[in-house]
Parts: C-alpha cells; structure tokens; sequence
C-alpha cells in the first residue's frame, strides 16, 4: 500500500466557505481522492487553515508549515507520494511578501521533504507540488478582505510559473490547480463541493499516470530505474555473452505481455547519482497467485563492500510490497555468497529453505 500525504492549508482541510466549518470527509478532495485511488492507497489529510510555507503569523506562529514538514512525514513514513499545496496564505498582506519569496518558501519545504527522506527513510517520495488556486477578483469585498488585497490578485497568478521552475530543479511532479479549479464566488479563496470533486479527479489521473511513466527509485546515493523496451533491444544486440543476450530476450518478451506493467519483466539500472551504472537487478515476472515476486541482483566487483548492496535490496524491496497484489519478495543466492545472504538478512529477509539456486530467503510486509 502506497502512502500519501497530503500537505496544505484551509483548501487541504476542507474549509467550507459557506458557514466557515469543515466539509464531510466525503465532500474534500483528500476524502474523494482515496476512493478514486482505492485500496492500494492510504491518502494522508494534513491540511492546516491559515498554514504557509514559512512565514509566521504573529498569533499562531506554529501554522508555518516549513518546521513542521519533518515531524509530520516522520510520523507516517514510510510516505510514497508527499502533495504540498501551500502559498495562498502567504499572500497575506500581513507578510508584505513579492512572489519570489513566496516561491523561496515552497522551495524550501521541497527541499526539506528531500532532506529528510535522505535521512529518515530508505526511499525518496515522490513530490508533487501544485501551485494553489488563482485568488478570485471578490477577495477585496469578501470576509478576508482585512487579510487579502488586489495584489494577492496578482501573485496568485505567478503561482504557476514559479512553482513549475522549482519542481523542474528538483526533479518534482508538477501541477496547477487553477488548471482544474476555481476559487468560490462566496470569498473567492476557498473551494467549493464541485471544485473539491474536479481536483480529486485531476490529481487522481495525475497520479496515476506518473506511477506508471515515471518508474524510479531513489535512495541516499543510489537510482534504480527499470530499462524500457527500445533500451532492453540494444542491451540484448549489444551482448555477447548467450546466456545473457538469452535471459534479455526472455526479459523483453516478458515486458511486451505486460504493457502495462513491464518493469515486473525489465532489468532495472542501480546507477549512483552522478549516472555511473554500478550494477542491475530484475524482478523474475509479476506477482504470482500467492502474491510473492522474485528479485535479482549484482552490484560490480569494484563498486562492492560499500553498502550500495544493502541500500538498495531495503529501498527495492520497500518498493515492491507496496505494488498492488505484492504481499512477500523472495530471493535465492549462490550457498557460498555469504555476503549476499548478510544483505538479505540486514534488510529483514528470512531463509526459508532452498531454491533452485541456493538458500532462499523472503520478506513480507513488516
């Protein structure tokens, strides 16, 4: 099951701009959002009325949302999908701030997120940031007009631009919410029911297109990321050794019976950050009837005896039990690759017998 997080202010709470009280969780886009996700989903609600990026409001100094961003994720992790949609309260006149420091803001609360994946959690979340609603043309005669002033107007506009350059910096998923929504005419700054609904569906697709397009794992100092059909042909031509350029075909005839889901039939890349491939790894078809997938892996001689073994059978095998049908990974090593079975079992792998290949070990869900 993936975890997502859903971190915002009053249009993430469900602020109702009718009578100012909380929409049924039904009503609220993070209630909509898990039954159109589903099962294989536990969606997060941490919206916070009045919250902003950074800036402290003089009364309730602890609704900043940037020292926050760490107890919160640590308290769920470990988080698959982090949404931050903050800003709109930061256009408070109270706070006199241009939309570049609003920006600097919501950059620093990316930044924070990744931070503590690095520190906290074997894998990193993927981010999508959403640039807030536009403010609508009311707010100067509505209730929060002693907050909001024509130029709140303005930078709400900018949202888009900015936000989109920040989430290109950091390799973040990206979308507008003034693409999908509009603010309501009753204050002009909150949502209504409908609005609720259309963004559920909007991040819903948005979502789910990125988790198929956009297969990678990420760790402290490592990338795994599945070869697609065009690169497995060349890896297959290129190979001279039969046995390999024999497992590759295997490998693609596997992905091309699973369109939708090839990465179960793809050698993955283990690469550093800097792009040197260190080794691979591959899962030996999809999830069979009892729910168990197969992994199997090799980081090069000169890249061994420095962990990158152990970090990246935890952050694949996190990721692999929270694929829908996933309920156990298992693994077989050589007898003699001791080192190899140290790796299993630092990562909660347990032997269970002996496979074709040697001592097999398996995880399940911890």
């Amino acid at each position: 099951m993936k975890t997502v997080v859903c971190y915002g202010d009053s249009n993430t709470y469900g602020y109702n701009p009718v009578n100012g009280l909380r929409y049924p969780k039904e009503i609220r886009w993070t209630g909509r959002l898990q039954e159109l996700l589903g099962e294989n989903y536990n969606v997060i609600e941490e919206g916070c009325n009045g919250r902003t990026t950074m800036f402290e409001d003089a009364t309730d100094p602890w609704k900043a949302g940037l020292p926050y961003i760490k107890p919160c994720l640590n308290t769920h992790k470990p988080v698959d999908i982090v949404i931050m949609m903050l800003g709109s309260n930061d256009l408070k006149k109270q706070y006199g701030a241009a939309i570049e420091r609003i920006a600097e803001g919501a950059e620093n609360c990316v930044k924070e997120i990744l931070d503590f994946a690095k520190t906290k959690q074997v894998i990193r979340p993927e981010i999508i940031l959403v640039a807030p609603p536009i403010i609508g043309d009311g707010i100067v005669t509505s209730d929060f007009s002693c907050n909001f002033d024509e130029t709140a107007i303005v930078r709400s506009r900018q949202f888009k631009l900015f936000y989109k350059e920040i989430a290109e910096r950091y390799d973040c998923a990206f979308i507008s919410a003034a693409d999908y929504v509009k603010s309501s005419e009753v204050d002009s700054l909150h949502l209504m029911p409908e609005e609720h609904e259309k963004f559920a569906k909007g991040l819903a697709q948005f979502i789910k297109e990125i988790i198929s397009k956009k297969i990678k794992v990420t760790t402290k100092r490592l990338i795994m990321r599945p070869y697609n059909q065009v690169e497995m042909e060349v890896l297959r031509e290129k190979e001279t050794d039969a046995e390999l350029k024999k497992a590759y075909g295997e490998m693609l005839a596997c992905m091309k019976a699973l369109p939708d889901k090839e990465y179960w039939g793809a050698a993955w890349k283990i690469a550093l950050e800097n792009g040197t491939i260190i080794g691979d790894l591959c899962f030996k078809g999809e999830p069979d009837k009892s729910g168990a997938v197969e992994i199997g892996y090799g980081i090069d001689a000169k890249y061994q005896r420095n962990g990158y073994g152990t970090e990246m059978v935890a952050a694949m095998a996190h990721w692999a039990l929270v694929q829908p049908g996933v309920k156990l990974v298992v693994a077989q090593t050589n007898k003699e690759n001791l080192a190899s079975q140290k790796v299993l079992r630092n990562n909660g792998f347990i032997q269970d017998g002996y496979g074709e290949e040697g001592p097999r070990f398996v995880r399940d869900v911890m």
